[in-house]
């Protein structure tokens, strides 16, 4: 995979991908860094790019949803390129994205996610604690 990297972009969603995207290409000697911008729910890249057989290794900080993910494959699906890969600082083991394409993180987080009137905490008056990754 290695000899594949010089001909291969790194990908993100804006803006907390970006950085994990430059310290990937550094750490992998990539060719290229292409970011997506959001606009009214839709991703879309800005600058122009002509991907048609560009192989991508997709990265973003944090998936906890896998909504984000998606979207990406699909956009970078739209412009041409292939995904080889795809890699992220934080995954919520909740995230839900279906694809046969390699993953991976650096940090898997076991995750309950409730609803105000749901929460077990609150039921018994317990004091919450955020936690932000």
């Amino acid at each position: 995979m290695l000899a594949a990297l010089p001909e291969c972009a790194i990908v993100a969603p804006a803006a907390g991908g970006i950085p994990v995207a430059f310290g990937i290409r550094e750490a992998l000697g990539a060719d290229q860094i292409f970011w997506a911008e959001k606009e009214n729910g839709r991703y879309y890249f800005r600058q122009y790019l002509d991907a048609r057989g560009l192989k991508c290794i997709l990265v973003d900080d944090v998936v906890r949803s896998g909504k984000v993910i998606t979207a990406m494959l699909d956009l970078i699906r739209e412009a041409g390129a292939e995904i080889i890969a795809i890699g992220s600082l934080v995954h919520f083991k909740e995230a839900d994205f279906e694809t046969n394409i390699p993953y991976f993180s650096l940090l898997d987080v076991e995750s309950g996610f409730f609803a105000a009137d749901e929460c077990p905490l609150c039921e018994k008056r317990q004091p919450l604690e955020k936690v932000w990754a």
